[in-house]
């Protein structure tokens, strides 16, 4: 079977170039035209494209943990820092509480005369609004208000549990109050040593201090801090050269009262045992049975 070899088809002329440009012109106007960004967002845009691109070049080797908090930095850079605001509680009902705020105090004191300061809510502060403290139902004490909101009254205080009502005044009516019970202790708390009695000789070490205190009370042996138990007796027990030794035991209540005893004893070496050797001699080297030697 013979194929005969047919003519090559002819090749199509080619498109004149200005019908070429038509087209091409013609498409790029159907295509939809792109807006603009403002100037202002296209430097922001490209600064942060910039400037992650600059903290993953640099951290690439520190792993996601120092990328990421690398990335957050540099955003948090760019974000106003927040300012400090007073954000007012509220109550069950969702009421905005405008309590007075107290400084920090102790609930146990030692001195009667006492100087109770605070302030009350930035958000609560007017020209026509004044505190009030008032102790144990007695008569109302005014504090003075300054332009940032912090006030100050001197108090006397009661032996004892005594109760602090700080009101928040508007015109006639009370708009918040706050309560605290602070207890006046004079008295120096009581403190005894049980173990060793003053002038006693003790032998060696360890020396053992054993005694009562107050409960709760803080106590110390020779300025070292000891444990208290619930019944205020404590223990110690410390090493000591042979000799006059002076033991000084200080207790200190809530209330920051303090007791001090002191116990001077003597301590002796102590005489280590010896090593008792015996020997025994026989009278004979062969005995009977029940035979005595």
């Amino acid at each position: 079977m013979t194929i005969e070899k047919g003519a090559l088809a002819q090749r199509r002329s080619p498109v004149p170039a200005d019908r070429y440009l038509g087209a091409v012109r013609l498409a790029q106007a159907r295509l939809p035209r792109r807006r603009r960004l403002p100037l202002v967002a296209a430097v922001l845009c490209w600064s942060v494209l910039l400037g992650g691109s600059a903290v993953i070049a640099a951290r690439a080797g520190g792993g996601l943990a120092t990328l990421a908090g690398d990335v957050g930095s540099y955003a948090a850079d760019l974000i106003p820092a927040a300012r400090e605001v007073d954000i007012p509680p509220s109550d069950a009902a969702g009421v905005v509480a405008t309590a007075p705020l107290l400084d920090p105090l102790s609930d146990f004191v030692a001195t009667p005369a006492l100087l109770l300061q605070g302030r009350i809510p930035s958000f609560a502060i007017s020209g026509s609004q004044r505190v009030q403290v008032r102790v144990n139902d007695g008569a109302a004490i005014a504090a003075p208000v300054d332009a940032n909101g912090h006030f100050a009254a001197p108090i006397s205080l009661k032996d004892g549990p005594n109760s602090v009502v700080v009101a928040l005044l508007s015109g006639g009516e009370t708009l918040a109050t706050t309560t605290r019970t602070i207890v006046l202790d004079r008295l120096p708390p009581p403190l005894g040593i049980a173990k060793p009695k003053s002038g006693d000789t003790i032998d060696g070490s360890p020396v053992v201090v054993e005694g009562k205190a107050e409960p709760y009370a803080v106590v110390t042996v020779n300025d070292k801090m000891v444990f208290v138990g619930a019944d205020g007796s404590y223990s110690e027990a410390f090493t000591a050269p042979s000799g006059p030794l002076s033991i000084a035991v200080v207790a200190r209540d809530r209330a920051g009262n303090e007791t001090r005893s002191v116990a001077t004893v003597t301590v002796r070496e102590r005489v280590a045992a010896g090593t008792l050797t015996l020997f025994v001699a026989l009278d004979r080297p062969t005995v009977k049975p029940g035979a005595t030697v």
